[in-house]
């Protein structure tokens, strides 16, 4: 994966000028600043085990405490070392970090287990037949180990979710144009690129500095297709070329309203508007359902079951799905929850009043 500090930068400049509907809400605030700190100091090529990148959209394994709340190299993450590093504190944090490895790499095995135990004909299967990319890119620490390879245990979680929404009807087999807000790093787009050639223009949503590093990520992947924000920031309007090319739009929230045209067949979210202010939520919902396909429309979420802990920052499922009616009537998928609690809601397909 290649830097681009210039690209990282022109973001996080315009959105100082943003809609407020569309900077980072409660949830996030406290996460920009970290992690656009690390970028900055760390590049991108091992994001996957950084915790101070990519905890809370990535999949590190969180075995650093302190690492985990400042930038490495920062002056609290010096001030903190130094602290453990006083002999009243230094046996009790170093056993401690032990007992963290320790902890994590049990984790790993009886992961690694289950999986064989559940899922090892279908992995087996899976990369037989090429269903599965390289999931690993990025220094992934996070892992299923089965056959001698290794599987980004993310990119499994998501192809289960991903499997359930096929297997109710969302058609990724004929799809051509996918919507996707706040996909974390990429995975979930990819994997679906991976799988369905037929999918040729992709719509990919999300706050900097995530969205410069699913921007990286993609390009790594997909090369010149992917169309980066320095290339379409001053564009008056957005719109994918009427042609079989493939074409991965990665826009800053506020480049939603620029965007034109009715080509998206498939809708995807993964917990993100949970990790928004219910304004923002109604907004997104709104300029996506202006994008969506007047023939034919297909939503799928992916949401956790509310809790009190977050409940102060975060929009409570009933109003996410609330947001896109009338069109769309929510019903969630049976059985479909994955190992973190994720669970997966299918809106259904629904013509708009327009096409009638």
């Amino acid at each position: 994966m290649k830097n681009n500090i210039a690209l990282l930068d022109l973001m996080m400049s315009d959105q100082r000028e943003a809609n407020p509907l569309y900077l980072p809400g409660p949830h996030w605030q406290a996460y920009q600043g970290r992690i656009l700190q690390s970028i900055r100091k760390h590049g991108v090529a091992a994001f996957r085990s950084s915790e101070t990148i990519s905890k809370g959209y990535g999949d590190p394994l969180l075995l650093d405490p302190i690492g985990s709340l400042f930038p490495r190299g920062s002056l609290k993450d010096l001030i903190s070392r130094s602290l453990i590093r006083l002999p009243f504190l230094q046996k009790l944090v170093f056993e401690q970090q032990n007992l963290i490895r320790s902890h994590a790499n049990r984790v790993l095995s009886y992961r690694a287990r289950w999986f064989g135990a559940e899922w090892g004909p279908r992995l087996r299967e899976l990369a037989r037949n090429d269903g599965l990319p390289e999931t690993m890119i990025g220094g992934c620490e996070n892992y299923v180990e089965q056959d001698d390879r290794r599987y980004a245990y993310l990119y499994l979680s998501m192809l289960r979710l991903y499997q359930g929404f096929r297997d109710s009807g969302v058609p990724f087999d004929s799809a051509r144009g996918v919507m996707e807000i706040g996909g974390g790093f990429g995975a979930l787009s990819h994997l679906a690129l991976h799988r369905h050639p037929n999918i040729r223009k992709i719509l990919y949503v999300d706050i900097p500095p995530m969205i410069y590093v699913a921007t990286q990520y993609l390009k790594h992947f997909f090369g010149n297709a992917v169309i980066d924000y320095g290339t379409t920031r001053n564009r008056p309007a957005l719109s994918f070329a009427d042609s079989d090319d493939l074409e991965i739009f990665c826009i800053c929230p506020w480049q939603i309203e620029t965007m034109r045209g009715r080509d998206v067949d498939i809708f995807l979210n993964s917990t993100s508007f949970q990790e928004m202010l219910p304004e923002a939520v109604d907004n997104y919902a709104t300029h996506t359902k202006r994008l969506m396909n007047p023939r034919e429309a297909h939503l799928c979420l992916f949401m956790t079951p509310p809790s009190e802990e977050t409940a102060q920052r975060t929009t409570d499922p009933d109003r996410i799905k609330n947001a896109f009616g009338p069109e769309f009537e929510v019903s969630r998928l049976p059985d479909l929850t994955d190992l973190e609690g994720v669970r997966g809601y299918h809106l259904g397909t629904r013509r708009f009043d327009s096409a009638r």
